[in-house]
């Protein structure tokens, strides 16, 4: 693999460890704050990804 995609692969790991922490801080389960940590990034994710179709710049 390249490079870049381990900086992914650690960036998105650290993102959802990172929104786990602070579910349970904020007082939720830890199952809840997991499933909380995976869901808001994809949902920014589809969002960012559905604004960049009309763009037609090449990706």
């Amino acid at each position: 693999m390249q490079r870049q995609h381990w900086l992914g692969l650690f960036a998105l790991i650290t993102l959802v460890l990172a929104g786990t922490a602070l579910g349970r801080v904020l007082g939720l389960r830890l199952g809840d704050s997991f499933y909380l940590a995976i869901l808001v990034p994809t949902l920014i994710g589809w969002w960012v990804g559905r604004r960049n179709q009309g763009t037609g710049e090449p990706s």
